[in-house]
């Protein structure tokens, strides 16, 4: 009796576990990485079809949600641009 009990309750446990998570909303963040990217290549700036890479999807997200404007260059590379190049 006491091992149906056990048993039953592992069963039962997670279930009410799993409804309770689904019923949680899940933020929708989308970070973009990329390498030699300016702030005016993508076609919701400005760029886009101008500069030869239409963006469609990206300014879709960008239509649709939130755009993030206030940035800043990182201080080491600001740097490393005024170091002399050297050969």
């Amino acid at each position: 009796m006491g091992a149906l009990a056990i048993g039953f309750s592992l069963i039962v446990q997670p279930l009410g576990v799993s409804s309770v998570q689904a019923q949680q909303p899940k933020p929708n963040v989308l970070f973009i990485l990329a390498d030699n990217m300016g702030y005016g290549d993508i076609g919701v700036y400005g760029g886009g079809e101008l500069r030869g890479a239409p963006t469609p999807r990206i300014d879709r997200f960008a239509a649709e949600g939130l755009r993030l404007t206030q940035f800043s260059e990182m201080r080491i590379r600001q740097r490393r641009a005024r170091l002399p190049m050297t050969s």
